[in-house]
């Protein structure tokens, strides 16, 4: 049977945004394509019911599910891709003012809201919480803010400026355009850096690898998040089609990614 290493090298593109699953036989007889998104089915072993048993012999596969993502780049070094199941949060919204973004396995959830008395507010946008929800929001979906201390506080100046982000658990205040610092003086207002709760320091970009709207990579040019918005020609089905992607050895500085993608967020729609 063809090793993944085997099937990668033979792996050949599709158009994007297709997702391929194949069966433990097809595996073993047919050339896996390669996708931006493929959840390739390896089968790393088998075990035989013992030949006392009155059934036809047969093989009885454990399968192990493998996801390899391999997003190309346009006018830019390849990023090197981690190859762990990531975390999928869907945007339950699209709406970075206020959404829900809940893990499709049910591992984490966050919710970005403004406080309640500025939701009926007309500058409802000018703080924003970022809250560790512990549960999935409902289909219904509940406008006020969790009864929960927000992780992150976004609070940001008149007529859309820049303000300042505050880490509510380390007591950290900085001025937002400190914390997301721009990558070269003149070079776009889309491409910023910042240092996160673990130390290390990270990179967003606007449409600068090929299929994400948003990226984000760490020092030595691995992809840690990234983020698309569904487009508009695309049908709506049981998900709003939004996704967060966060990368499983990145999961533990989540709040610091969705927070940082907001003020980015923020930073496109104002013009800043």
């Amino acid at each position: 049977m063809a090793s993944l290493a085997e099937w990668a090298s033979e792996m050949s593109p599709l158009p994007r945004g297709a997702v391929s699953v194949c069966s433990a036989a097809d595996a073993c007889r047919t050339r896996i394509t390669h996708l931006p998104h493929c959840l390739l089915i390896s089968v790393p072993s088998a075990v035989r019911p013992s030949r006392s048993t009155n059934q036809p012999s047969r093989s009885i596969y454990i399968l192990e599910l493998t996801l390899v993502l391999a997003p190309s780049t346009a006018g830019s070094p390849s990023p090197m891709i981690n190859k762990t199941l990531p975390y999928f949060f869907e945007d339950r919204s699209g709406q970075y003012t206020s959404s829900d973004f809940d893990d499709i396995y049910d591992r984490l959830y966050f919710r970005v809201a403004p406080p309640d008395h500025h939701v009926t507010s007309k500058d409802s946008e000018s703080t924003l919480m970022v809250f560790n929800t512990g549960r999935r929001s409902s289909s219904h979906r509940d406008h006020r803010p969790p009864k929960r201390s927000p992780s992150v506080i976004l609070d940001f100046g008149p007529q859309g400026a820049l303000g300042k982000i505050s880490f509510v658990g380390s007591s950290i205040v900085l001025p937002m355009n400190q914390y997301l610092k721009k990558t070269s003086m003149f070079g776009s207002s889309l491409s910023r850096r910042f240092r996160a709760s673990d130390g290390e320091e990270y990179r967003w970009s606007y449409r600068s690898i090929e299929g994400q709207e948003w990226s984000c990579v760490d020092s030595r040019n691995y992809i840690v998040a990234h983020y698309n918005l569904k487009p508009p020609e695309k049908p709506v089905f049981s998900t709003s089609g939004n996704i967060l992607t966060i990368y499983e050895a990145y999961a533990n500085i989540s709040v610091d990614i969705l927070a940082s993608l907001t003020i980015m967020r923020h930073i496109a729609t104002h013009h800043l």
